[in-house]
């Protein structure tokens, strides 16, 4: 039978390297991690806390009463000491307690060294400043402080004077646990590392790498190579010291990394580590030396066997770790690139957006490492330190280091206002320019407002940008992009350029093409819609530095406001430009001021020109008046048939949908319309239904004389043009020939009746399950302090259906830019609520950093 080996805290990765090992393996896991990986691969698993010693020997008595155990390994620094006492206990072979404890306590092992007549270090436990200013006057080179407990990664402190003591003293002592503040004196000269592995009291160096640090005051590991390619006398004289010192602490079983000092012949033992190297580490040691450190961990343990010596590398390694600005992440990119470069071998233990970095003083300021092969050591650094260069971990200032979704918001709304005010310039010289798309006077407007855009994204970072106007009869649209991290998904942020036209100039309160702002909204044409959305997604992208965190299209059409009627054919051309996981169309309306709203419905549109003929030409009235029908009475008449008495339409078999569960009270609506008193609502139903998703017909024109222009005449003709508004699940085109066929029908006294179709847009209702919209309701939640609600709208975004249909797998997120009931798009003083676009450029950001969150939660277990 095989030797039965039980691993306390063995990670996933771990114990996949020991399939095939002549062992039985079970493991044991942290209470409330996922053992599913292990539990395939071991014989059986067991979840305790692998801290608590109690708790260990209890899991440890079960499974040695099921099967007898062997050895017991402690696969994580936390368990290496219950791990040890456990062992003991149970009379099975397991590194001593002796040993383990000496090695976590420098100050004791410093002292058995001392005993044994191996080489140490001038040292003393403190247990305030004054003994740090005391031992720092027997010191003349300086004194080192850190934790007289755990390993070095942690509580390093230089003190060369002392004035640097207080300092030094806050770094290290919250850091110390129960041993004090150990004071070393501080050593120059060769600092290395010995990697060893030993059975039974035998010991065998594996390698001697070469270490670098970030230096004075904290020294914190970021680089390393293996080989360390030293001369041969230090290699043997760390060695010699090395193994003198596991011999001391009386240390039996598995791997060290031990930390020398060599000043000339002198080697002195810093730390010993009896834990799992750290991950890059034994990756390295694999590739140079063809050690597999849990194989060889395992067969010490079980067959007392050390790995055999090796002359020479197998290949030249090196890391070097990522150590990003101190704050929050925000975005990780750039790793597509690294990946790519040629000797990369691996890019591991990434921290996620989210994550708040502190400063470089101690491990935890690394956030990752790059592993790299090469020629030689020089070439093999150079390759990792070029790779390490082209990973941008983005970070803001965080005013905490708590990773809850509330000081994630507050810190984005803080790197945000700092970026708002040379948005909001952009967004004026963006409303300056009069891109009426409907009015061919103002073509080339249109085309400077595609331009400005064009050089706006461009500024922003996008790695390509074009202005597409290659659809016959379209208008000039810009697309940009900003690439897609590995495994990320990619969102298409969308608004449009041209606005509509201002009506009477005269009955603006300022001019329509001139921003002001005005108790905190912005007046202008275009400022809500859809100037805004324009800007909210330049703020975006100037957050993250032009780098998002996941894949950015940003597409701003230039025919919206005339129907989009081009927009089918462009998809069709420019369909790989376009593609997306999601998209974002900020072209609607928030519920109310502060009410963040998707919009999940939205009505279609129809419309036709009705012209009615009654006669040759005119004729007097008073001669031919009384017998003689005029086309206008006839066009009047013809009208009203569209409506029954109560306002509904009367146009047979159209459509009606349900509408998204919300409060809209009537008299809200009626404030909100401006509606006269005495003015009855049209129709039936909630309001919501009403204005949402039931259909709605308007006379929009009517052709005839002027009443200042007006004769005694009986009119020849008369012609109307008629809008049909359509709820969701109905299909334009019947909708239109269902209203063609009633206008036809209902022709009083025998006129003629022409009906000319125009133009069509399909309603749309939006399916709101799947994670981009969990990631939306988060978002946006947070931005504005509510929850996100669901509307409809009356109006129609021909772009949606015409973007459902070409890709139909995204998800489709109709959301505002700061747009609110009063802000009168379209209508005369059209204006920005700039509270609420300051919410929507945040709820943006948000979405982003949550979808590569959603997104990097989603992917497996990186290898090490």
């Amino acid at each position: 039978m095989f030797p039965h080996l039980v691993f306390v805290g063995a990670r996933p990765e771990i114990i996949g390297k020991l399939l095939g090992v002549p062992v039985t393996l079970t493991a044991i896991v942290r209470t409330g991690t996922d053992e599913t990986f292990e539990r395939k691969l071991a014989l059986r698993t067991f979840s305790t806390d692998v801290t608590d010693v109690d708790a260990l020997l209890a899991c440890a008595r079960e499974i040695h009463a099921w099967r007898p155990i062997d050895a017991m390994i402690a696969a994580t620094e936390h368990a290496l000491l219950p791990t040890a006492i456990v062992g003991e206990a149970l009379g099975v072979r397991v590194n001593p307690v002796e040993a383990v404890t000496l090695a976590q306590d420098k100050a004791a092992m410093r002292r058995r060294l001392a005993e044994r007549g191996v080489e140490t270090i001038a040292h003393r436990v403190c247990t305030d400043v004054e003994e740090v200013r005391e031992f720092l006057d027997t010191c003349p080179g300086g004194v080192l402080l850190k934790p007289a407990d755990g390993n070095g990664g942690r509580g390093v402190a230089l003190v060369r004077t002392p004035d640097d003591i207080p300092n030094a003293w806050a770094h290290t002592a919250p850091e110390s646990r129960t041993a004090g503040v150990l004071a070393e004196e501080f050593l120059t000269g060769l600092e290395t590392s010995v990697e060893t592995m030993s059975a039974g009291g035998r010991h065998r160096a594996l390698i001697v790498p070469a270490k670098h640090t970030s230096g004075p005051p904290h020294f914190v590991e970021i680089a390393h190579q293996m080989p360390g390619e030293h001369p041969p006398e230090v290699v043997k004289t760390a060695t010699e010291a090395v193994f003198a010192a596991l011999d001391a602490i009386g240390y039996m079983w598995g791997p060290t990394n031990t930390e020398v000092m060599i000043d000339g012949d002198r080697a002195t033992v810093v730390e010993i580590n009896p834990r799992w190297g750290g991950a890059r580490y034994w990756e390295m040691l694999e590739l140079v030396v063809g050690v597999d450190m849990a194989e060889a961990t395992a067969l010490a343990y079980a067959y007392d066997r050390l790995p055999a010596p090796f002359d020479v590398p197998a290949a030249t390694c090196a890391v070097r770790l990522l150590t990003p600005p101190p704050g929050r992440i925000v975005a990780i990119t750039g790793l597509d690139e690294a990946t790519a470069v040629d000797g990369v071998v691996r890019i591991g233990e990434l921290n996620r957006v989210g994550d708040v970095m502190p400063s470089l003083t101690d491990f935890r300021g690394r956030a990752g490492y790059v592993l790299a092969t090469g020629p030689d050591r020089r070439a093999a650094a150079d390759i990792a330190e070029h790779a390490a260069s082209l990973i941008d971990m983005r970070t803001i200032p965080a005013a905490s280091n708590a990773k809850d979704d509330a000081s994630m918001r507050d810190d984005v709304r803080q790197t945000l206002s700092k970026l708002l005010p040379g948005v909001r310039s952009d967004l004026d010289a963006l409303i300056r320019i009069p891109s009426v798309s409907a009015d061919p006077a103002h073509a080339a407007d249109v085309r400077r407002s595609a331009e400005l855009t064009a050089r706006l994204l461009k500024e922003a970072g996008a790695a390509d940008v074009e202005i597409l106007d290659d659809i016959e009869g379209g208008r000039p649209a810009v697309v940009a992009h900003f690439p897609a991290p590995p495994d990320m998904p990619t969102v298409l942020l969308y608004a449009h350029h041209d606005v509509q036209p201002t009506g009477d100039p005269g009955g603006w309160t300022s001019p329509p093409f001139e921003p002001e702002e005005r108790d905190g909204r912005l007046f202008a044409r275009g400022s809500a819609d859809d100037k805004a959305g324009i800007a909210a997604h330049l703020a975006v992208l100037r957050f993250f530095g032009g780098r998002p965190p996941v894949g950015v299209t940003v597409f701003v059409e230039g025919e919206e406001e005339i129907g989009s009627p081009t927009l089918g054919a462009f998809l069709e051309r420019h369909r790989d430009k376009l593609t997306a996981d999601v998209c974002v169309l900020a072209d609607s309306t928030n519920l109310d001021v502060g009410t963040p709203s998707l919009t999940t419905t939205l009505r279609g549109m129809t419309d036709v020109i009705v012209e009615v003929r009654a006669l040759e030409h005119s004729v007097h009235s008073g001669i031919y008046g009384g017998a003689t029908p005029d086309a206008l009475t006839a066009l009047c008449r013809l009208l009203a048939t569209l409506h029954d008495d109560e306002g509904r339409v009367a146009v047979e078999g159209l459509v009606s949908a349900p509408a998204p569960a919300v409060d809209y009270p009537e008299e809200r609506f009626r404030a909100e319309a401006g509606l006269l008193d005495g003015v009855r609502l049209l129709g039936d139903g909630t309001v919501a239904e009403r204005i949402w998703t039931k259909p709605a017909l308007t006379v929009l024109a009517i052709d005839a004389t002027p009443v200042a222009k007006a004769s005694n005449t009986l009119t020849a003709t008369a012609r109307a043009k008629v809008s049909l508004r359509l709820a969701p699940g109905e299909d334009a085109p019947a909708a239109q020939r269902k209203l063609i066929e009633h206008l036809r029908d209902r022709a009083p006294w025998g006129v003629e009746v022409e009906v000319t179709a125009g133009k069509a847009g399909r309603p749309y209702a939006v399916d709101t399950t799947g994670p981009a919209f969990e990631a939306a309701r988060s978002a946006y939640g947070l931005a504005y302090g509510g929850d996100l609600v669901h509307v409809g709208i009356g109006g129609t975004i021909p772009f949606i259906a015409e973007f459902a249909d070409a890709f139909p797998d995204a998800a489709i997120l109709v959301t505002s830019a700061g747009s609110d009931p009063d802000c009168r798009a379209h209508g005369l003083d059209e204006s920005l609520h700039l509270g609420d676009f300051e919410n929507a450029c945040l709820a943006q950001v948000l979405l982003l950093i949550e979808l590569a969150r959603q997104n990097d939660k989603n992917q497996p277990a990186r290898a090490i």
